[in-house]
């Protein structure tokens, strides 16, 4: 038990200054309604990636299903300054391809605080500032995503793409500091109409290092009962 003490000791450590710190490596949030989507956070260093992933059941089958959009505040972190660094769609329907880099923006209209921040192929009714959009139209849900098993030829579809199928991927610069755990007043848009649909937060998901912590505090248990274990029978056999 003497050689585990700093193994326990390091450990406990390391968890108090995570827990401390709230360190949550990635982060995900739901939203339900006539649409649903999800948006799932992960922190890096000084990057930020933001996955946003429509999931409507059924496929999409008009523009107003079409996810274009995503905002959130960060309270007291409006010093942060994010870089929108690469777009990347999983997959374009119907000419293929994944890079859509400048056909989403960043850029909110000034009506907006200093800690709120967002994501969106659309004006979002005077939301976004849709003159930063460059390739693609900024009044329209083109590059937007569809969900699963979505047939671009109905009428409500045609003639409106490409589209993102499933999920696009955001990463910006400039995230350094930000803390995962006060993301609040989340919401999606589906359409253009620049009405959101309000976010549920799911269970953070912890940090490689947190998760070596636990590891090492059960290796030290796991070591200390066995100890014990077998001094008990040392004991029972004399």
């Amino acid at each position: 038990m003497h050689n585990l003490k700093p193994v326990i000791f390091a450990a406990a450590i390391l968890a108090s200054t995570l827990l401390s710190a709230r360190a949550w490596a990635t982060t995900s949030f739901t939203f339900a309604g006539t649409n649903s989507a999800t948006a799932s956070f992960t922190l890096s260093g000084n990057d930020l990636t933001v996955v946003l992933t429509n999931t409507t059941r059924g496929g999409t089958l008009s523009d107003a299903g079409v996810l274009t959009g995503l905002t959130w505040q960060a309270p007291g972190f409006d010093n942060i300054t994010l870089k929108l660094l690469s777009t990347t769609a999983s997959s374009l329907t119907p000419s293929g391809g994944n890079n859509i880099s400048g056909t989403w923006t960043n850029t909110l209209s000034s009506s907006h605080g200093s800690d709120a921040y967002g994501i969106a192929t659309s004006g979002e009714n005077g939301l976004f500032d849709a003159g930063t959009i460059h390739k693609s139209a900024p009044g329209s849900a083109q590059y937007g995503i569809v969900a699963n098993g979505t047939n671009i030829n109905l009428d409500g579809m045609k003639n409106h793409h490409p589209f993102a199928e499933n999920s696009v991927t955001f990463v910006f610069s400039g995230a350094s500091g930000l803390d995962l755990s006060q993301l609040t007043d989340l919401k999606a848009y589906f359409g253009t109409n620049g009405c959101g649909v309000g976010g549920t937060a799911a269970v953070p998901e912890p940090s490689s290092l947190f998760l070596v912590v636990g590891a090492m505090l059960g290796w030290a248990l796991f070591f200390r009962r066995k100890q014990e274990v077998g001094a008990v029978s040392a004991r029972n056999f004399h």
